[in-house]
């Protein structure tokens, strides 16, 4: 799955953006960045011994057509955090997921819409609308009791033709 960042989607290789990344925070955190071997580049994890650790533990999920993780998404096999690649870049330069969306955006970002595009107008055959004469509503002119139990007086239910049909046994409501 492609990594879409602010209507941005990051093209670069995962190796070239750990690279940039370790060059610009002066080598402070990931001590080691490996190849990328069957979509995955190790490296040395920030977040446990202060980015300092003897073997690499940490992976960084570099394949594309997989639908099951997401692109970039970091996780390390020691201390077990499991972040997206964002949080690691804003974690790594001192600061929080936004700097390192706009930091991932700034360098790597490539337009991912370039034009909107509209649907055309959608146009709607509506039925013609059919009504009846109001003369019907007497053939509904009849009180039950259960208006009674919903709060409805007979003065009520003839000010607003609510009705009674016997022939379907149904509440009648004019609309």
């Amino acid at each position: 799955m492609e990594l879409i960042i602010k209507n941005k989607v990051i093209v670069a290789p995962i190796t070239t953006i750990l690279k940039t990344l370790k060059t610009e925070i002066n080598n402070s955190y990931l001590d080691y960045i490996g190849p990328d071997k069957d979509g995955d580049v190790a490296i040395t994890c920030p977040w446990h011994k202060n980015g300092h650790e003897n073997n690499p533990s940490c992976h960084v999920f570099s394949k594309r057509d997989d639908n099951s993780i997401y692109y970039g998404t970091c996780h390390c096999f020691t201390c077990g955090k499991k972040v997206p690649l964002y949080t690691l870049v804003g974690y790594c330069l001192g600061g929080d997921d936004e700097l390192g969306k706009d930091w991932l955006v700034e360098r790597f970002g490539d337009v991912f819409i370039q034009q909107e595009k509209l649907l055309p107008e959608i146009t709607f055959n509506t039925p013609s609308k059919k009504y009846l004469d109001e003369s019907i509503l007497s053939c509904f002119n009849y009180y039950h009791s259960y208006l009674t139990t919903r709060g409805l007086s007979p003065e009520i239910c003839q000010y607003f033709h609510v009705g009674y049909d016997r022939d379907t046994d149904c509440i009648t409501f004019p609309v």
